[in-house]
């Protein structure tokens, strides 16, 4: 999108109907490419503070897992950033095992499986 706009800016100066230096120009295509990075910087950094209140927000209700009947159980959870998708084994009161079915994050090791 911002190599449509610099290309329009681009064949408007050199239009016959309107001259404008190269110099000009230049500062004109910059200012638009900041203009442009400092939106997107913006908004990006609206979504970081979505996502840490989300976070903040998230409440985890305590579990009795010796109710919890033996069987295994899929489970997932999204805050933008990250994304899981579990299965998670009990048996005997016990999670004996859990692995991740689908993950989407920003950064982190690679983790397929908990013991």
């Amino acid at each position: 999108m911002v190599f449509i706009c610099c290309i329009v800016l681009l064949r408007i100066v050199e239009s016959d109907e309107v001259r404008i230096s190269k110099k000009k120009t230049v500062l004109l295509v910059i200012m638009s490419l900041l203009l442009v990075g400092f939106v997107l910087g913006i908004l990006y950094l609206k979504s970081v503070a979505d996502y840490r209140q989300a976070v903040r927000e998230t409440i985890f209700e305590d579990i009795n897992i010796s109710d919890i009947p033996d069987g295994v159980y899929v489970g997932e959870y999204d805050v933008d950033f990250i994304y899981a998708k579990v299965e998670a084994a009990v048996q005997n009161g016990e999670i004996t095992n859990i692995n991740i079915l689908e993950r989407r994050h920003e950064r982190g090791k690679d983790r397929r499986s908990y013991h």
